[in-house]
């Protein structure tokens, strides 16, 4: 089998972490970064879920009506406000959901 060189930048804090890692693992970097790669090869994609996550970190980057929804759940767990919720049965919820499928 013949190699070659793949170079490419990392963030410093990173490359640490990772030389860490591949210690704490009793190999090497590159045999670290071969087993990515064979892997991510061998799956035709990346060995593991990658999600985007566009969840609002803070609550002024929720949209208004989530805003006012958990302040509302709020005022209600504290007792400010009487929980005027309807419960609904799982056969309507059920139904109701079917519209939206």
């Amino acid at each position: 089998m013949t190699t070659q060189t793949l170079n490419f930048k990392i963030d410093s804090q990173l490359k640490l972490e990772f030389n860490q890692l591949a210690r704490d693992l009793g190999i090497t970097t590159s045999a670290l970064l071969n087993l990515f790669i064979k892997r991510a090869v061998d799956e035709h994609g990346i060995p593991f879920e990658v999600k985007v996550s566009n969840r609002p970190k803070r609550f002024d980057e929720l949209n208004p009506i989530l805003q006012k929804m958990w302040i509302e759940d709020k005022a209600i767990e504290m007792g400010l406000i009487e929980d005027d919720s309807t419960e609904i049965s799982e056969k309507d919820f059920e139904e109701w959901r079917s519209f939206y499928k």
